[in-house]
């Protein structure tokens, strides 16, 4: 595992207000940037953010943005309920 940190520069963040997440160390940098906007997306309120977002990843010493969208899949769930007549 390796630690890798991210920000939202857009948001005026800078790599001072950084969050951090575990990933596996084989996975490239589009992998990362998913697993970060997923991270985000759950522990940040990211559902509440404008889409795309553009991260700033830190990884070892290298820097990098990446713009991140989200698909939204919406499902409809139907439940007959017994109504009186």
């Amino acid at each position: 595992m390796e630690t890798v940190l991210y920000w939202i520069p857009e948001d005026g963040e800078t790599e001072n207000d950084s969050c951090k997440v575990e990933l596996p160390k084989w996975y490239d940098w589009q992998s990362v940037a998913a697993c970060v906007a997923e991270h985000y997306h759950a522990f940040h309120d990211g559902w509440d953010h404008n889409w795309p977002i553009t991260f700033a990843v830190r990884r070892g010493l290298r820097t990098s943005t990446f713009s991140v969208n989200r698909e939204v899949s919406l499902a409809f769930l139907a439940m007959e309920v017994d109504t009186p007549l």
